[in-house]
């Protein structure tokens, strides 16, 4: 009897697991979905113009007292994420007059660059540029990021939000006290525009 006594509390014993394993809880499920994730664009126009066809300029017989300027580029974030601008001065190259007047050809390229003022600005305001020489810009570059260039933030201009704008330009002067050892000389330089996105 004690056999069976036992067997019978086992058997209650497992079923009653049993059910309680079995036993349903209450539950509640949401679901989300469509999670989509898309990469923004940083895309930089110069006057309209995508890719390396940006306008040029060119001013042939400059003498003593001449201005070229200002030209203005008006760069614009095409883009969806902002963009920190940056304008650099390259490749220059200053190129020897093969005239024949006593003045020309003398072996000593650069004497243009050397005399060419230049001055660049952001939305009407000199970049600090004033009485320098454009031989001295080569791989110069301009950027709010510099600490020289604190009038891109005076212009609010740190940097370019998704469809801003900003106004470049640059002015060459020939100083009226120029010397004739420019004559017949000429110098060419790119200037590179570029947006590096923002933190």
């Amino acid at each position: 009897m004690k056999k069976i006594l036992i067997s019978v509390i086992t058997i209650l014993a497992v079923t009653t697991a049993t059910i309680g394993a079995t036993q349903a809880l209450f539950t509640d499920e949401e679901v989300s979905t469509g999670n989509t994730f898309t990469a923004g664009t940083l895309d930089l126009t110069v006057d309209g113009v995508n890719g390396t066809q940006v306008k040029s300029f060119t001013m042939n017989n400059m003498k003593p007292g001449d201005r070229f300027g200002r030209k203005y580029f008006i760069l614009k974030n095409n883009g969806s994420v902002t963009g920190i601008p940056k304008i650099c001065l390259t490749n220059l190259v200053n190129t020897e007059s093969n005239g024949t007047t006593e003045y020309e050809n003398d072996g000593n390229p650069g004497e243009l660059g050397d005399n060419l003022s230049l001055i660049v600005d952001v939305e009407g305001s000199w970049l600090m540029t004033a009485g320098h020489k454009l031989n001295t810009f080569d791989g110069r570059c301009w950027t709010p990021t510099d600490p020289a260039d604190n009038e891109f933030a005076t212009k609010g201009k740190e940097t370019l939000e998704a469809g801003e704008t900003m106004i470049f330009g640059i002015r060459l002067d020939l100083p009226e006290n120029t010397g004739n050892d420019v004559q017949g000389d000429s110098v060419t330089f790119d200037l590179e525009f570029s947006l590096e996105q923002a933190n």
